[in-house]
């Protein structure tokens, strides 16, 4: 017999693959202030409507091997591993937590994963989004005030913490470190994980966002003006340490901070 909280995470995670297909279409239409909902998906070369067994989140691409049916145009893998990937953190959310705990997850990852690419592909965060996860938090936290608190010190924390590491780098380079999307998107992570996980989430998505750096500059070339989208390694942070739940007291003991 299958368990009821697995069978429940399969059933969520098809659901998410088809919200992942939809996200496609809103970090692709969104920057460009399209509408999201018309026309319905359409091939940007050959501009033909996608039929509906050719849209199938993840098995079309694989069938249609990457191609558009009518004119053969190759499609991006990264339309697959958006709704792979939005299909996975929805099996988690609902698999792993309680219903409302779930709702709230699987609706701020969405929004993440948006905010995400949109921001490695053109460097910027769309305060739209922004305003709808805030929203969203809010909503949950009138329902479950509880957690209002820990919510408020996590904004606090997110925003002061980057603030400072933003002046800090702005005045040893001379120059903008990163934009006020970056400061926007670290209330919503603060107000979402609270004040010791948002901490740990711009320590490690600074260090590992310089490690790419390095990478990169490796790789391509240093260039001075090069920069990185900041924000992605924020968000899948904030969602890892979100995921993980690290119980900060115990850290605290291991390290003999306290």
């Amino acid at each position: 017999m299958i368990e009821p909280g697995l069978f429940l995470g399969v059933i969520s995670a098809l659901a998410g693959m088809m919200i992942g297909s939809f996200l496609n279409v809103v970090i692709y239409r969104l920057p460009k202030n399209e509408s999201i909902v018309l026309p319905g998906s359409h091939c940007t070369s050959c501009n033909s409507a996608i039929k509906w067994y050719h849209n199938i989140p993840v098995l079309s691409y694989f069938i249609l091997r990457g191609k558009c049916a009518n004119c053969g145009e190759s499609f991006s893998f990264r339309y697959a591993f958006i709704e792979m990937l939005t299909g996975a953190l929805w099996f988690w959310g609902f698999y792993k937590y309680a219903l409302p705990e779930a709702v709230l997850f699987v609706i701020i990852v969405s929004i993440l994963i948006a905010i995400s690419f949109i921001d490695i592909d053109l460097m910027i965060i769309p305060l739209v989004l922004i305003l709808m996860a805030l929203v969203v938090l809010f909503g949950y936290y009138l329902i479950y005030p509880e957690n209002a608190i820990a919510a408020i010190w996590g904004m606090l924390m997110g925003v002061c913490y980057l603030g400072g590491v933003y002046l800090l780098t702005k005045g040893m380079f001379k120059k903008e470190t990163m934009g006020m999307g970056d400061l926007q998107l670290i209330a919503v992570l603060g107000s979402w994980i609270g004040p010791m996980n948002v901490a740990a989430t711009i320590f490690l998505g600074s260090l590992i966002t310089l490690i790419a750096f390095g990478i990169v500059n490796q790789i391509a070339g240093k260039e001075a003006d090069r920069a990185l989208p900041f924000g992605p390694f924020l968000a899948f942070t904030g969602i890892a340490m979100f995921m993980l739940n690290p119980d900060w007291m115990q850290v605290m003991k291991y390290l003999h901070v306290i």
